[in-house]
């Protein structure tokens, strides 16, 4: 990787986002709460899921302990993890799943309670302070992606698509239940211990931008552009062949250029901004402009005006080739002069057994393809990032993976819906991340802002991140 920790030139206001570096490794404040949690043992499982819970989503301290002792005596928050009835704090009864080694393809049983869906459910566990269900297991089971490494049937991409999820399956994919269940433990410990302190937290919103191709028209060979106009015409769409002439003689901006108009309108909204740009190009599904060429130059230039973030949207097959997305980063950050350290596959194109590996050796921390092309929703059941858990050696990555809940091409390509129908989708599902106090991430691509090929798609871009701010922020 470069050494180049950031922009050298004092001009220009490129960072890395304050926001978007919260997200990804929250450190509970020094005045924060600490949660004891009694087990009979400590593994890489349970801390795993411990993390996730305590750390990213409740913001606050915990410690694991396997003394009885220490923890009758514990003053504050504790959890007793375990099969042994002890009367203080809140008793979950453990399923197994944490204490297990390997994979199985065995799938859990899920049952609807208090308006959502709950996994490992426990019968015999009526107590007042329990819960009848291990909400622990529950969290492991979607955070490390476990349905991932077990068998599936590839869609036509090689992915692991909707129609293999569980939550979809089970027709909650929109609700982001890993959150809403953590939601019922924290009332259950406020319910016990009243005095404590919680953290303040809101939900955030946060917009991304695939660029497949940087430009529609501009900056292609001659004989790309003559060929695309000659198809502009066989097709009859003597409106793409106007516009393509009226860009290419400088008359029209071309309509995927958008890196000042997005850029202007999340600064001035304060919605936190990134860029993922596409960096190859020859193949069958790569085919934007060649990397490392004046366009990128240009656009590259005028974004670092703005407080937003850049980082890699590695191509269709960098999945399968070993060291792809290594090289592709580094082509990237020698053109950026800076490290580069976010990406989201191109196509989604992600494999849970191999592609991490691939994108911690080239350096990057976080991943943001946790999400489905076709249909709104949480691929993990939540929409806080947590850490890639390696089966293979039982331990966590030093990978993150941000989930999306919507892609533009859900409805722009899979689900023919209006702006409003839409917006009102997504406004419940914000209304759910509110109450968890997540993270709503969108996903748009640089054509859909195109009238042209995605009526109205521009339009509710800008609609659709007011609304859901003000949702958020109600």
């Amino acid at each position: 990787m470069n050494s180049a920790t950031g922009n050298n030139n004092p001009n220009t206001k490129y960072v890395q986002n304050k926001t978007l570096q919260d997200v990804l490794s929250p450190l509970p404040d020094a005045k924060a709460p600490e949660c004891l949690v009694f087990s009979d043992a400590q593994n890489s499982r349970l801390q795993h899921t411990c993390e996730f819970i305590f750390h990213t989503v409740f913001l606050i301290a915990y410690r694991v302990t396997t003394s009885i002792e220490e923890y009758k005596t514990h003053p504050g928050l504790k959890i007793n993890y375990s099969g042994h009835p002890l009367k203080e704090g809140i008793q979950i009864s453990p399923h197994g799943l944490l204490g297990e080694k390997g994979l199985s393809e065995i799938k859990p049983d899920f049952l609807f309670d208090q308006g959502f869906l709950k996994a490992f459910v426990n019968t015999t566990n009526h107590s007042p302070t329990g819960m009848n269900y291990d909400v622990f297991a529950m969290v492991f089971y979607f955070i490390s992606r476990y349905e991932e490494w077990q068998k599936y049937e590839p869609d036509e991409h090689g992915r692991f698509g909707v129609q293999q999820s569980i939550l979809f399956k089970y027709k909650t994919l929109q609700r982001p239940i890993v959150d809403l269940c953590l939601q019922e433990l924290k009332e259950k410990l406020t319910g016990l211990f009243p005095d404590t302190p919680w953290p303040a937290t809101g939900a955030k919103l946060i917009s991304t931008i695939d660029v497949d191709n940087l430009y529609a028209f501009k900056g292609r060979p001659l004989w790309k552009t003559l060929a695309a106009g000659l198809r502009d015409g066989l097709k009859g769409d003597f409106k793409n062949l106007r516009n393509r002439w009226k860009v290419l003689t400088g008359k029209q901006k071309d309509p995927f250029d958008i890196y000042d108009e997005v850029p202007a309108f999340c600064e001035k909204t304060g919605i936190p901004l990134i860029f993922f740009f596409l960096y190859r190009n020859g193949t069958k599904y790569d085919r934007g402009l060649k990397p490392g060429t004046a366009g990128f130059t240009e656009v590259f230039r005028r974004l670092k005006r703005y407080t937003l973030t850049l980082g890699l949207h590695p191509s269709y097959y960098s999945s399968s080739e070993q060291g792809r997305i290594h090289r592709e980063c580094l082509l990237l950050e020698n053109h950026l002069g800076q490290n580069v350290v976010y990406s989201r596959q191109h196509f989604l194109r992600f494999n849970i057994r191999t592609t991490p590996q691939q994108l911690i050796q080239a350096g990057i921390c976080a991943d943001f393809s946790m999400g489905f092309s076709d249909t709104a929703g949480f691929r993990a059941g939540t929409s806080f990032p947590f850490r890639y858990y390696d089966f293979e050696n039982e331990k966590s990555g030093d990978l993150h993976f941000v989930p999306f809940c919507i892609m533009d091409g859900a409805y722009s390509i899979h689900h023919k819906m209006g702006q409003e129908a839409i917006i009102k989708e997504m406004a419940a599902i914000a209304k759910d991340i509110k109450q968890g106090r997540g993270y709503f991430i969108s996903v748009f691509h640089e054509r859909s802002f195109y009238d042209h090929l995605y009526p109205g798609f521009g339009t509710l871009y800008r609609e659709l991140h007011l609304q859901i701010k003000a949702l958020l922020n109600s």
